[in-house]
């Protein structure tokens, strides 16, 4: 009984040490994206306007935190639910919406768009997916799955990915304030 506690300690304690490996290496770096396979996380609003087109609004919006820009009045670009913060004529995605099929994202070794599901996205980031939550949204009263995954190691920045009935529907971009 002793030889099978100390085999099964020691199996625990490998596998806590490679499953501190794999925290360390669950990134998804701002450098490695590009949206519809043309298009980096940090960009040009002319960039923009050329693979996607006219948005189809734009909101001058006051943001006191949470966006990549530290302007507090920033232009919105909107692209049906897909928004981009601007500063002049650098743009960067805030959220991508995936639900309607007209946005993915890739990054190394995966690709996100709207036949991505909860399982897939466990395959390359097992612990975020462990973490992740329930969120009932207070305005259409459904159920959501969070998933968050750094951008950087050490950085609070990060990635919030919403599933829906295990689908993926949307990444957002959020800096804390």
């Amino acid at each position: 009984m002793t030889a099978f506690f100390t085999s099964t300690v020691a199996l625990a304690l490998t596998a806590v040490s490679v499953f501190g490996q794999t925290v360390k290496e669950e990134i998804i770096n701002i450098n490695s994206i590009l949206i519809n396979n043309k298009v980096p996380y940090l960009t040009t609003v002319k960039v923009l306007e050329d693979n996607f087109g006219k948005p189809d609004s734009i909101v001058n919006e006051t943001q006191a935190c949470g966006g990549y820009f530290e302007a507090g009045y920033e232009p919105i670009y909107f692209y049906g639910k897909t928004n981009f913060e601007t500063n002049g004529e650098t743009a960067v995605f805030r959220k991508i919406d995936f639900s309607e099929g007209q946005f993915k994202l890739t990054t190394t070794h995966l690709t996100l768009d709207n036949h991505t599901t909860l399982n897939d996205f466990r395959q390359f980031f097992p612990y975020s997916t462990a973490k992740s939550y329930d969120w009932t949204n207070p305005t259409d009263k459904k159920i959501y799955k969070l998933v968050r995954v750094r951008r950087q190691a050490n950085f609070v920045d990060e990635w919030i990915l919403k599933f829906y009935n295990d689908i993926l529907i949307e990444i957002e971009y959020s800096v804390h304030c």
